[in-house]
């Protein structure tokens, strides 16, 4: 029977949410840049994972060099029965057991044929003549399998070979940026994005790439990841971006959150991290969490630096509401098949630490994914900053609250700057009405973020005794009461005979 299906897709209109709160930003550092990039453009707006790959940021490892010159050759076939093996970091490429009267091109040509009988398995492929054995890497292994000891040849008895080194290989990137750019909108449908890829610098970094991207967006940007691929964590990068972001502060185009990865790959125990709480930067946030099972998995596998969460953090702190913390079970489900599987930036899965070293991480005001033996999914542990938990600002959330507070107080004021300004005839101080009028103008900045429940309260407070002719200056004084976090419940519970 014949009949019309009408399929409705809803993502045709990537719905953006309201107001500028979701305006993030995603800063990389690559010298290598995708086709729709340049020198002279290094800052792109990104509508959806669609228009990112439109401007060459793919998963298509494209912009890899291919580590090349791999070889093994064959210099003592040894005796019959023994059996020769080549291996790449620790996996068996391919072996070969000598027969009567083989040699050394016997033995090559028996090792090209095992390893691509295997090529489906491991990816690499051999070609070569006479006693050569020449490999061609998979796709994907880049520059980490350059020099070092990853190829090697084994002999049960007295066959040897020359080994060659794989070298020139460049690592794919886009890869990575497009994962964390998919992360981000899988997470928030509705992100406003900016992309910047900027060049990696000959020295120490100082990040005033983020005033080049807010001064970019004409300072709408409010939340913001740095990934710094292979670059080792440290605290001096926390306390940098830091110093950017008081100036931005200063400027009035604040930027309310960045979210920090580095390299942590070499820190096995992950408990011997710098206490973040030791800090002053209270904007910074570090993000460890990583994919332990899926793509960030593979990545991590592939590429041997840290690939983290950020993406996923990033969109998450663009879906929130200025007063959420995004650890909020209810709303902050991380996981789909990505992130269900998780664990930390340097390859440890979270299942494999002990509560006593997870709860040590946590206290060092770290940001990572967690499970709940309550509920399914995957959670963000809470929204730390690098700073005191005294601090009033020791969470996203709060400078968020804050920051929005300071825009929407100003908008509501600036307009007043250089105007006329009544005064009591009798006294030359701030008259009555005119208090009112300011206090009433603070007070309808703040209405609208109490009535969204941003704030739990609000008051303008201005003292008429005040001679704004003598100062041309009027002191207001506002107090804002934020949401709380419900980190912790505590229930007693118990039988009783009867109730």
């Amino acid at each position: 029977m014949g009949k019309i299906t009408f399929i409705k897709n809803a993502s045709g209109l990537n719905k953006v949410g309201p107001g500028k709160d979701h305006y993030s930003a995603m800063l990389f550092f690559s010298d290598t840049l995708p086709s729709g990039f340049s020198a002279n453009a290094r800052i792109k707006e990104i509508t959806d994972v669609a228009a990112a790959e439109t401007l060459g940021i793919k998963d298509d490892k494209s912009d890899e060099t291919k580590a090349t010159g791999g070889n093994v050759a064959i210099t003592t076939p040894g005796a019959a029965g023994t059996t020769v093996t080549i291996i790449m970091d620790g996996i068996t490429l391919g072996d070969y057991a000598l027969v009567s009267g083989d040699d050394e091109d016997d033995v090559a040509t028996g090792l090209r044929a095992a390893i691509n009988n295997l090529t489906g398995v491991h990816g690499y492929s051999a070609a070569g003549t006479l006693h050569n054995v020449a490999l061609t890497a998979p796709t994907g292994k880049g520059d980490s399998i350059n020099a070092g000891t990853h190829l090697a040849f084994s002999s049960t008895g007295t066959g040897a070979a020359t080994v060659t080194q794989f070298s020139g290989g460049g690592d794919a990137f886009f890869d990575v940026i497009h994962y964390h750019i998919s992360e981000a909108f899988r997470i928030n449908s509705g992100i406003k994005l900016w992309v910047g890829i900027f060049s990696v610098p000959t020295g120490a970094y100082d990040f005033t790439e983020l005033k080049t991207i807010q001064n970019f967006a004409q300072g709408k940007i409010k939340n913001v990841s740095i990934f710094m691929k292979d670059e080792a964590f440290d605290t001096d990068h926390l306390a940098a971006i830091q110093l950017i972001l008081d100036d931005l502060d200063a400027a009035y185009k604040p930027i309310s959150d960045v979210l920090y990865c580095a390299d942590i790959t070499s820190i096995t125990d992950l408990t011997t991290l710098e206490d973040l709480t030791l800090l002053t930067n209270e904007k910074v946030s570090s993000v460890i969490g990583q994919d332990g099972g899926n793509v960030g998995a593979a990545l991590y596998a592939e590429k041997g630096y840290s690939i983290s969460c950020i993406g996923a953090a990033l969109g998450a702190v663009s879906l929130a509401s200025v007063n959420e913390n995004i650890g909020w079970r209810k709303k902050f489900n991380m996981a789909a098949v990505e992130l269900e599987t998780i664990a930390f930036a340097n390859g440890q899965l979270f299942n494999s630490l002990s509560d006593n070293a997870i709860e040590s991480i946590d206290r060092k005001n770290y940001i990572f994914l967690q499970k709940d033996p309550f509920l399914p999914g995957t959670f963000f542990n809470d929204s730390w900053t690098a700073v005191s938990r005294t601090n009033d600002f020791g969470n996203i959330e709060a400078n968020r609250v804050m920051d929005k507070a300071i825009m929407n107080v100003g908008s509501k004021i600036a307009p007043e700057i250089n105007g006329p300004v009544n005064v009591d005839e009798t006294t030359g101080k701030l008259a009555i009405d005119y208090v009112k009028f300011l206090e009433g103008k603070g007070d309808e900045a703040l209405s609208e973020m109490a009535r969204k429940k941003e704030l739990s309260g609000y008051k303008t407070v201005i003292d008429a005794d005040q001679n704004v002719n003598q100062t041309s200056e009027i002191d207001i004084s506002i107090v804002n009461v934020p949401t709380g976090v419900s980190r912790n419940f505590k229930i007693k519970i118990s039988f009783a005979s009867s109730i």
